[in-house]
């Protein structure tokens, strides 16, 4: 009985183990999924307000490789960065988005005041090259 119970302990240490690491590697997996969803969720709505994220999805993109291929220090680094550079977009999102609605706004201004602007000046310059170009004429009765 006691070299069964001899035998027995270590393999349960080691089954123990086993499964320790097993929920640890699932929570860990679990914890960087949830925080890339977030980053992806935060980046989505960053790209909504025209803001260039292209260098924040570059580094996600490196980090979720770098946890697929196991390296889980690389990822983790690869993912703070991530959120350190969205962080600081989210900064200036909305400096960014209201700039591009007042550019659109004035683009359509322009575009609607090409007609107006038309219909007041091509007459007047129509009428000056008229005159212009035969100011020379004489007139004989």
């Amino acid at each position: 009985m006691i070299k069964a119970t001899s035998q027995l302990l270590p393999a349960l240490i080691v089954v123990a183990v086993l499964v320790l690491t097993h929920v640890v590697c699932a929570y860990a997996e679990q914890s960087f999924d949830y925080r890339v969803a977030e980053a992806v969720n935060r980046l989505g709505e960053l790209y909504r307000k025209g803001v260039n994220v292209t260098d924040a999805v570059r580094l996600l993109d490196n980090a979720v490789k770098a946890f697929e291929d196991g390296n889980y220090s690389e990822a983790s680094r690869l993912l703070n960065a991530s959120l350190n550079r969205i962080a600081e977009l989210e900064a200036v999102a909305d400096r960014i988005y209201m700039l591009n609605l007042l550019t659109k706004a004035l683009i359509i201004a322009i575009l609607a005041a090409i007609p107006l602007l038309i219909y007041i000046f091509l007459p007047r310059l129509y009428l000056y090259l008229w005159f212009r170009s035969r100011r020379r004429w004489v007139v004989r009765r």
